[in-house]
């Protein structure tokens, strides 16, 4: 008998994994004070695009740098008046207890033993909210959504569901308006497991269904996702699923990679629109220098390294997760060494692997941050379940035994994530704090511009004021004087950390009368001078 998707739920929420899910719920509702203040460029602009929607502001809120659904998700609680920062970290602490949900689905395709399956999940309590607690919430949904598609295409039962192919565009339409990147994914990765199926089939009928099941994948995502694309491409005037991964490729670029992004060298940059915070909400619009590897064998050269340089970034990120990711990643490439008709008959070694190594390839040809690889984390600790389960089962391990190795496995990745945890307990408060000090005490509004510091776009955000962004290094007095007067700017925020101190700054106040640590901020139109401004 055929089990729905709602019957296999019911399974999972057994004494134990539900024993699991409080706990994690009552240590996330604790850390969500002590994370309420958590905050990025990223974020900013997401919050920035919630707020649009509401105010019905949709011409500006459709952005093709942005993946929509984080910000579509906000809208209710910050209708009903929640802080968007606090209703942000709500909001992910939530998705948190929902990918456990979906990791004890997905595990169930390794048959674990219980004892296995539930130590893992309590090892992924910490880690999940090391992730939630993080300052890129889309990064995170994207987990759950892509665990649920896992869980789906994974199935050794795949051909025999007609749901099973509908299921697989819904899931991947959700990663998609998380993450644009689950697209490009999607479509490889979606291809060559129906390919896998395909040859795995025992059937004609068999065959027919993965081709059933592949074309329904495909239509439903596409039908889902088709107006979000053709929305954003009529916006910019071309075809696209998304301007970030040109953006990222472009900033990855010789010239670009060296400045360290158009934002460190470009010179200050007006807000996207009238209610963004600062330009970066839609990076889409800034200029950079063009490269193509197939341009000249220098940059094709320069590629290789990119690629090389990303590789090896990869591993280290993977160590963030875990100690032991190496060697997971060792063991499981030793065991793939088999021909490859036996490899596609070995579901838990080469379903998870292959996933992995893909998920990782678009990647390495630009950037790599370990929040891009979160799933990856997820898919680790169950492929490091797998070889514990080998393991045990050899023989030589008595009940003790067993019992360290398994709490060993574990803890490798409960400890890195406790340590994020610990580390970053109240990060952006003083920011916070100092935002609504200027604003309260100083009066600080407007438009403001700083001499460095993504600092100034936080307290931008905290204040209602717009930032236009850090001045050109290595200007002249009167270059900056130009560019400040240029952007109308209100207040210029000269943080002490830098030699950067024009002389012109002496001819208007400076509000905070040296108050501030490491911060001067002078008002560029409160006095009049003698100079051209």
């Amino acid at each position: 008998m055929k089990r729905s998707p709602l019957a296999d739920i019911r399974d999972i929420l057994d004494f134990k994994f539900n024993a699991i899910l409080i706990f994690y719920l009552l240590l996330g509702s604790i850390l969500i004070y002590f994370y309420r203040y958590q905050i990025s460029p990223d974020s900013i602009s997401y919050i920035s695009l919630t707020q649009k929607y509401l105010r019905g502001d949709f011409a500006n809120a459709i952005n093709g740098c942005w993946a929509p659904l984080y910000s579509w998700l906000l809208i209710p609680l910050l209708a009903v008046g929640f802080e968007p920062l606090l209703a942000s970290v709500i909001l992910t602490v939530f998705f948190g207890m929902l990918i456990l949900m979906a990791t004890r689905l997905l595990s169930r395709r390794f048959s674990f033993p219980e004892n296995i399956s539930t130590v893992i999940l309590i090892a992924l309590v910490p880690a999940i909210l090391s992730y939630a607690l993080n300052d890129s919430p889309p990064d995170f949904f994207v987990i759950l959504f892509l665990l649920l598609y896992f869980n789906v295409i994974f199935d050794k039962d795949y051909t025999g569901k007609k749901l099973n192919g509908i299921l697989c565009g819904v899931y991947a339409s959700l990663a998609y308006f998380s993450k644009a990147y689950a697209l490009p994914f999607f479509i490889l990765h979606f291809l060559l497991f129906n390919i896998i199926h395909y040859h795995k089939a025992s059937t004609g009928l068999n065959k027919k269904n993965v081709l059933r099941n592949c074309v329904y994948g495909f239509l439903v995502f596409f039908f889902i996702n088709g107006p979000w694309i053709a929305l954003i491409s009529v916006k910019y005037d071309r075809v696209t699923f998304s301007t970030a991964g040109k953006f990222n490729y472009l900033a990855s670029g010789p010239e670009s990679k060296s400045k360290g992004g158009p934002y460190y060298y470009e010179g200050l940059f007006p807000p996207t629109n009238e209610t963004a915070v600062s330009a970066w909400e839609d990076p889409t619009y800034h200029q950079m220098p063009e490269w193509s590897p197939l341009e000249s064998w220098s940059l094709f050269k320069y590629q290789l390294k990119l690629i090389v340089r990303n590789s090896k970034k990869n591993l280290q990120k993977f160590q963030s997760f875990s100690s032991l990711s190496r060697y997971i990643l060792f063991f499981y490439f030793l065991m793939a060494l088999v021909p490859l008709r036996k490899l596609i008959s070995k579901d838990i070694i080469l379903y998870p692997l292959l996933t992995l190594i893909l998920y990782c390839s678009g990647y390495i040809v630009m950037v790599v941050e370990s929040r891009y690889l979160w799933v990856n984390a997820v898919l680790l600790i169950l492929m490091g379940g797998h070889l514990i389960r080998l393991l045990l089962r050899s023989g030589h391990f008595n009940k003790l035994s067993q019992s360290l190795l398994i709490l060993f496995f574990a803890a490798t990745f409960v400890l890195p994530a406790s340590k994020y945890l610990r580390a970053n307990v109240n990060t952006k408060k003083d920011v916070y704090q100092l935002g609504k000090k200027l604003e309260k005490d100083y009066g600080i509004h407007g438009n403001i511009a700083a001499n460095k510091h993504y600092t100034t776009m936080y307290i931008a955000y905290h204040i209602g004021a717009q930032y236009f962004g850090q001045v050109k290094p290595n200007q002249t007095a009167e270059e900056i004087e130009n560019e400040l007067n240029t952007y109308d700017i209100d207040y210029y925020f000269v943080w002490q950390d830098s030699n950067e101190h024009p002389a012109f700054l002496s001819a208007f106040p400076e509000v905070t009368n040296g108050n501030i640590p490491g911060l001067r901020i002078y008002a560029l139109k409160d006095h009049v001078s003698s100079s051209s401004f």
